[in-house]
């Protein structure tokens, strides 16, 4: 974890549906914000998702700057893997509710920003317990069923204040 401006870890490659990218992230950090709503993705990674048959049934909004799908349609999983473990990201994780049936893509590329970073968002990181060890320099993602979780649970309900 680089904790100088932000918590990050390093992301070795990219899965969409089974097929993981070829290129090596061995350089590639991935910002770990809870103020970031979307799901900021390398432009290769991305790439590939756009390529994929039913982000490919997206329409392209140019007033808004988001791509709107069908909330039914068929979307890839994304899995992102470091060498501690791999973050997945189901399309219901990453497809933010719209009205009438319909979603935006919430996942954007980092290509033409000038930043070589990804970022997890809110999309990834709303489905896991996300814990930031300050002392340690360490940043963990869990189950929110996994036994640690519950433990966490149980340890922020004793000692914290609630109004």
């Amino acid at each position: 974890v680089d904790m100088r401006y932000y918590w990050a870890i390093a992301v070795k490659s990219t899965t969409i549906d089974g097929q993981t990218q070829s290129q090596d992230y061995s350089s590639q950090s991935a910002v770990v914000d809870t103020g970031t709503s979307l799901l900021l993705m390398g432009s290769t990674g991305y790439n590939m998702l756009m390529n994929d048959q039913g982000i490919q049934q997206c329409q392209y909004d140019s007033e808004s700057g988001i791509y709107v799908c069908s909330c039914s349609g068929n979307y890839p999983n994304i899995q992102f893997n470091s060498d501690a473990c791999n973050y997945l990201a189901v399309p219901s994780d990453y497809m933010i509710n719209l009205q009438g049936g319909y979603c935006a893509l919430g996942v954007q590329s980092n290509g033409g920003l000038g930043i070589d970073l990804m970022i997890f968002g809110d999309s990834l990181m709303r489905n896991y317990v996300v814990a930031y060890d300050k002392s340690n320099s360490k940043v963990g993602f869990s189950s929110p069923e996994s036994e640690q979780a519950k433990n966490e649970k149980r340890f922020l309900n004793r000692y914290l204040i609630h109004n």
